[in-house]
């Protein structure tokens, strides 16, 4: 796992910076260098999932489309999103947030949108997904990861 930190799934990086069993974690700089990791992991024998926030989706549009999908990389982006309501978010989310699920739709990967009651089947959602050989995402809103 790798991933740039976002607040709406802070309580997932502070899991993972306390070494959850069974999954390596790489802070990333940047979300298109959390790719590198997620490509790196799948040829290495594993899969890899990156964590974000849809204001770090613009980074990821080269490795997503020139890396991940034409070689069939699979990688699950965990998307903390951002101006989903924008006026409940501050000013520069206002145009990403109304925008993430197009974006993920023109790039090829199949995302599901998290609430605190299905967080859980939205990961059984993607895991086909992800044994295709395929890009998966589960949008992230306010509150769900709290």
């Amino acid at each position: 796992m790798s991933g740039v930190p976002c607040s709406f799934l802070a309580a997932l990086f502070a899991a993972l910076e306390q070494s959850v069993p069974g999954i390596a974690y790489y802070p990333a700089p940047r979300e298109d260098v959390a790719l590198g990791f997620a490509a790196g992991c799948y040829l290495a024998g594993g899969l890899a999932a990156v964590a974000l926030q849809n204001s770090g989706l613009g980074h990821t549009v080269n490795p997503l489309t020139s890396l991940h999908r034409v070689y069939r990389i699979p990688v699950l982006l965990i998307v903390g999103w951002r101006g989903r309501e924008p006026a409940q978010d501050a000013p520069e989310h206002r145009y990403m947030g109304p925008a993430t699920p197009a974006l993920l739709r023109d790039l090829g990967v199949r995302y599901v949108t998290a609430s605190r009651a299905t967080i859980g089947a939205c990961v059984n959602q993607v895991a086909p997904v992800l044994h295709a050989a395929e890009l998966a995402a589960i949008l992230v809103p306010p509150g769900v990861l709290d």
